[in-house]
């Protein structure tokens, strides 16, 4: 009960989903059902959450201009840190488990990557965010807070951006990949078959070309033999 006087419910839903990913990684593992790919799972799940909170964080004020809710906006820094936390995670499984620290691979590979380009910036413009924001930054900074904090805007679809790259550019195909399975775009078709298929079917029902006749030829051949015959008859 003294946790329940201490914290708010949303306070506590917060922290229970934010630990939750940990949670569940460890129950897996324990368990034996764990991906087959245990790294880059890991990768996977620690960079989405990270996405997750750092959203979460960013709907607290339209929460509270929309429906006047005041608490969420008390809320912001849990959930951006939480989100800190776990874009580091990510950063450490990626370079340490994934790598072994090798530097010369990890930078040829970031080179040869875009996608990790724009993971590295993202991870690295939401460092400073994490650091100040504690309220005696907000003294310090001044105006400047406000002005920093507010790239956050552009961090979230940064992030965004490398995952969706990092998951093989399924989701930034054109637009006209997307459309209905009905759609001729996205039915891949064998249309030489179909071809073949349709000159098959008028086939069927297309008689088969009579050899035309020409009864004047036919009957002025047959005049010449008949008197090549009497020619050979009288000699």
């Amino acid at each position: 009960m003294k946790i329940l006087n201490r914290y708010t419910p949303l306070q506590i839903a917060i922290h229970v989903y934010a630990w939750s990913a940990i949670v569940w990684i460890i129950i897996e593992l324990l368990t034996g059902t764990f991906s087959i790919n245990p790294i880059q799972e890991l990768e996977q799940r620690t960079g989405r959450h990270a996405i997750t909170l750092l959203v979460l964080s960013l709907l607290c004020t339209p929460l509270n201009t929309l429906f006047g809710w005041k608490e969420v906006l008390k809320r912001r820094r849990t959930l951006g840190l939480y989100s800190l936390l776990y874009a580091t995670i990510h950063v450490l499984i990626f370079v340490h488990l994934d790598y072994g620290l090798a530097w010369s691979l990890i930078a040829r590979t970031v080179f040869d990557k875009p996608y990790i380009i724009v993971g590295a910036i993202t991870f690295f413009m939401l460092i400073p965010l994490g650091v100040t924001s504690f309220d005696i930054w907000k003294i310090r900074l001044g105006k400047n807070w406000k002005r920093l904090h507010q790239t956050v805007y552009l961090i979230a679809p940064l992030a965004v951006l490398h995952y969706a790259w990092s998951k093989k550019r399924r989701y930034l195909r054109p637009l006209w990949r997307h459309r209905p399975p009905l759609d001729l775009w996205d039915c891949p078709r064998d249309f030489s078959a179909d071809a073949d298929s349709r000159r098959a079917e008028i086939s069927r029902f297309t008689p088969d070309p009579q050899p035309v006749s020409h009864p004047q030829k036919e009957s002025t051949a047959e005049s010449g033999c008949i008197l090549t015959g009497w020619t050979r008859l009288s000699t």
